[in-house]
């Protein structure tokens, strides 16, 4: 195999470093989007708590329910 050109070995570094930019434009534009995503993860597992724990807060409290059940059956 002959050896290449100066020119020749320009062109393929050339063409290395666009193809590198390149996909460091899509991994960056993927690492955003995996932010996003995590954000809204982070958002609906907050809500989700935060409704769990309201309904939790508006339960009776054990003795509460024994206390009400045992009225009813009294």
């Amino acid at each position: 195999m002959a050896k290449k050109t100066l020119a020749e070995l320009e062109h393929d570094l050339l063409a290395a470093k666009q193809i590198y930019e390149d996909r460091q434009k899509i991994t960056s534009a993927a690492h955003n989007e995996e932010t996003d995503a995590l954000n809204k993860l982070n958002i609906a597992q907050k809500a989700f708590r935060s409704q769990v724990d309201d309904m939790l807060d508006s339960m009776p409290r054990d003795s509460d329910w024994h206390r009400q059940l045992n009225e009813r059956f009294a």
